[in-house]
């Protein structure tokens, strides 16, 4: 029987960027309009910080 999900159902990542070589995820999301409001708070939560929203094909399932 075959699995009734998709394997990157939240294909909407927000990454917060530490330097150039370095990005952690923080959160995925199903849609590009969910992750532009979460990145809102992040940005007012956490000001100094960077954020970017990307879309991320892969998702966790790399390699």
């Amino acid at each position: 029987m075959e699995p009734k999900y998709k394997p990157n159902a939240n294909p909407w990542a927000i990454f917060r960027c530490f330097e150039p070589t370095r990005q952690v995820c923080v959160a995925r999301f199903r849609r590009r309009s969910e992750a532009d409001g979460h990145i809102k708070t992040l940005r007012r939560m956490i000001p100094d910080a960077s954020f970017q929203v990307v879309f991320d094909s892969q998702g966790d399932n790399q390699g």
